[in-house]
C-alpha cells in the first residue's frame, strides 16, 4: 500500500475524488477533480471538500469543511459524544468571504456554535 494520494473514480459525476493519508494510512482530507492528470488540473482546479481531519480513540474528533467551517467533536470518559463546536474561520468573517451574503444575520457577528449531545444549542460566541 503505497502512502499519499490514490485517486477513486466516481461513477456518477465522473470527477475523481483524492483522499491523502497520514504515516498511519488514516484518511486526513477530501478533493474533488474534474481530471485525473495533474498537468490538467490547473484548467480544471480540484474543490476542497474536506481538511485537516484528525481521529480520536473513538472516532472523527476534528474536520475542517471546504466551506471554512471547522467542527470538534468531543467526548466524555466513556466515549460517547459530549459536545459538538462548529467554527467559521476568523479571518473569512473579517473578509466577508464565502458567503453570498456576507452581511446575513445568519453569520454576522458568531464565530462558533456549541451543541450539546441532545443537539441543543449551549453557546454562541460573537466576534
Amino acid at each position: 500500500m503505497k502512502l499519499g494520494i490514490e485517486p477513486r473514480h466516481l461513477q456518477g459525476t465522473g470527477h475523481w475524488l483524492h483522499h491523502p493519508r497520514n504515516g498511519q494510512q488514516q484518511v486526513t482530507g477530501l478533493t474533488l477533480s474534474p481530471v485525473q492528470r495533474p498537468w490538467l488540473r490547473t484548467l480544471a482546479p480540484e474543490r476542497t471538500i474536506a481538511t485537516n481531519l484528525r481521529r480520536d480513540l473513538a472516532g472523527l474528533a476534528h474536520l475542517q469543511a471546504g466551506n471554512s467551517i471547522t467542527t470538534d467533536w468531543q467526548r466524555s470518559y466513556d466515549a460517547s459524544l459530549a459536545r459538538t463546536e462548529q467554527r467559521l474561520m476568523a479571518q473569512q468573517v473579517q473578509q466577508g468571504q464565502g458567503f453570498t451574503q456576507p452581511q446575513s444575520e445568519l453569520h454576522q457577528g458568531i464565530t462558533a456554535i456549541r451543541f450539546d449531545k441532545q443537539g441543543r444549542q449551549t453557546a454562541g460566541q460573537a466576534c
